[in-house]
C-alpha cells in the first residue's frame, strides 16, 4: 500500500511539473528516430523517386530509423494476403479451420493475374495448407479468393480495427484495398513474430523466406535471411521484409509506377543505403533521456518514461522499444520508472535555467552518487 501510495505521489507531482515545463517536442517528422546525418543518403534517394513513395525502415523491436510517407494510402494490391494470412493462423490456432481441410478449385474462382493455381485445371483439391503456402509463396490470387471464402471478411476487418488501422476488405470488392506503410510494416512484424508457433504460422513463414518474383532479392548477398511479400498491379509495386541479421528490421517500400513497370533499380539503392547505414545505427546508442528521439531532453521524455511505467503496472509491459528503454533508464537500475521520469525533469529543468551540462554527463553524476 506505501509503494501505491508513493507511485501515486509520484505521478501527480510529476505530472504537475510537466504542466509547468516547456515542451519543445514537435509532431513526428518523416524521419522520426533517425541520428543525425545517420539517413541522408537513404533520405536523397527516396526524394529523388518521381512519383508517389512511401519508404519505412524499423528496427524489429520497434524503432524507427527512417520513415516517408508512412500513411500515405496506395493501391495495395497483393500486399493484403500477408495481413489476412497473420488472421488466418490466429483462426486455425483457436480450432475454428484446420490446415488439412480442403477446398476444390471451380470455374468460380478463376481469378488473372499473379498465381499458379488458375494453371492447373478446374477440379484440382486443395488444403488449406496449400492455399496458405500460395497466396504467399506465388501470391496466388485464386489461393487468397479461396481463403476470403473460407475464413471470412467480418472478423478480418474487426481484427485490423483492434490492430488500430483504417483498412477492411470486403465481396466481391474491395479484396485488394488501399494501404500504408504503417499497416504493412505491423503485418509482416506480427507474422514474424508468431513464425514458430505452430505449423501454420510455419507454412506461411517457409513461404514468405521463400517468395517469389522478389525485386530486394537480387540486392542482397545470396545468405541473407529475407522474407518477403510483394504486392503488384499497373500502377503499383511494393515489397515488404523482414531482414534477420545483428540488428533485424523491417524495410517496407510502396512505389507508384508507370505502365507496370517497377523502378528496380530504386528499390536496389534502398538496399544498398539501409545495408551502410545499419553499421552506423548499431554503434549509436541512443542519448539518455531522449526517449522520444527529439534531440533533446525535455517533459516529453518524462512524460513517456511515466506513460511506460503506467502501462508495466498494468500489464507487465512498457510498450517502449529496446533502445527507447535504455535511453529512458537514466539512473542505470535496469528499470524504467517514476524515479526516472524524475530525474529527466530535474535535467529539462537544469537545462531550461541555462546550463549546458550535457544530458549524459547530467546522469552520469547522479549514477556515480
Amino acid at each position: 500500500m506505501r509503494r501505491g501510495k508513493w507511485f501515486a505521489g509520484c505521478v501527480a507531482s510529476l505530472l504537475t511539473a510537466l504542466c509547468l515545463l516547456p515542451c519543445s517536442a514537435a509532431a513526428v517528422d518523416v524521419t522520426e528516430g533517425r541520428a543525425d546525418g545517420l539517413t541522408d543518403g537513404l533520405d536523397a534517394v527516396v526524394r529523388s523517386y518521381s512519383r508517389n513513395c512511401a519508404v519505412q525502415l524499423q528496427t524489429y523491436d520497434g524503432d524507427t530509423i527512417y520513415s516517408h510517407n508512412p500513411e500515405l494510402i496506395l493501391s495495395g494490391a497483393s500486399v493484403i494476403k500477408l495481413p489476412y494470412a497473420v488472421y488466418a493462423c490466429g483462426q486455425i490456432e483457436e480450432g475454428v479451420h484446420t490446415l488439412d481441410e480442403t477446398m476444390t478449385y471451380t470455374k468460380e474462382w478463376y481469378h488473372g493475374g499473379s498465381g499458379i493455381i488458375r494453371k492447373n485445371g478446374y477440379g484440382k483439391v486443395y488444403t488449406i495448407r496449400q492455399l496458405l503456402d500460395y497466396s504467399l509463396r506465388y501470391s496466388d490470387n485464386v489461393a487468397y479468393d479461396m481463403l476470403v471464402e473460407l475464413f471470412g471478411i467480418d472478423g478480418f476487418n474487426e481484427t485490423i480495427a483492434a490492430w488500430g488501422y483504417d483498412v477492411s476488405i470486403g465481396t466481391p470488392s474491395p479484396r485488394f484495398p488501399g494501404l500504408y506503410a504503417d499497416f504493412v510494416t505491423d503485418s509482416m512484424r506480427r507474422m514474424q513474430e508468431h513464425c514458430h508457433d505452430s505449423e501454420s504460422w510455419e507454412v506461411c513463414w517457409t513461404a514468405l523466406l521463400e517468395s517469389e518474383d522478389i525485386i530486394v532479392r537480387d540486392y542482397y548477398p545470396e545468405e541473407t535471411v529475407l522474407a518477403v511479400k510483394y504486392g503488384e498491379v499497373s500502377s503499383v509495386h511494393h515489397e515488404v521484409c523482414y531482414v534477420d541479421g545483428e540488428i533485424p528490421y523491417i524495410l517496407t517500400i510502396m512505389t507508384a509506377t508507370a505502365y507496370d513497370n517497377p523502378d528496380e533499380a530504386f528499390f536496389g539503392k534502398i538496399v544498398d543505403q539501409v545495408t551502410q547505414l545499419l553499421p552506423a545505427y548499431a554503434e549509436t546508442a541512443p542519448d539518455p533521456g531522449d526517449v522520444d528521439y527529439s534531440r533533446s531532453v525535455n517533459a516529453s521524455d518524462a512524460s513517456r518514461v511515466l506513460i511506460a511505467a503506467a502501462k508495466f503496472g498494468a500489464d507487465g509491459e512498457l510498450g517502449l522499444s529496446g533502445r527507447q528503454q535504455i535511453a529512458g533508464d537514466v539512473n542505470r537500475d535496469g528499470e524504467v520508472n517514476a524515479s526516472d521520469a524524475a530525474l529527466i525533469l530535474q535535467y529539462a529543468a537544469v537545462s531550461g535555467a541555462g546550463s549546458e551540462i550535457a544530458a549524459a554527463d547530467y546522469f552520469g553524476l547522479v549514477e556515480d552518487e
